[in-house]
């Protein structure tokens, strides 16, 4: 089932999120976003901004990488704050 997954995907596009992921592990510390308190809202920005920065700008000048790969990250990171801390819009207090 791991194979099949892994053959929908596209090589190269995750090779490229792969590097932000390690970059970040390199810059912080590894699976460092977990302890991010409000991390969904965090990283969906940060995501918006990068996809924004992409419009002007093909690459991120810090690390080179393309700032579609960030937003990419960013998305993963904040899925992973909604679906396993408990962070989704669903489950919060109305304002």
């Amino acid at each position: 089932m791991l194979e099949e997954i892994k053959n929908l995907l596209p090589d190269k596009t995750i090779e490229l999120v792969h590097q932000v992921f390690l970059q970040g592990a390199m810059k912080y510390r590894p699976r460092g976003y977990e302890s991010v308190i409000g991390g969904r809202e965090f990283y969906t920005e940060k995501a918006i901004g990068h996809i924004k920065k992409s419009k002007r700008s093909h690459r991120e000048q810090e690390s080179g990488l393309p700032h579609l790969a960030h937003a990419a990250a960013n998305c993963l990171i904040a899925l992973w704050h909604e679906q396993f801390k408990d962070e989704s819009i669903d489950n919060e207090e109305p304002k």
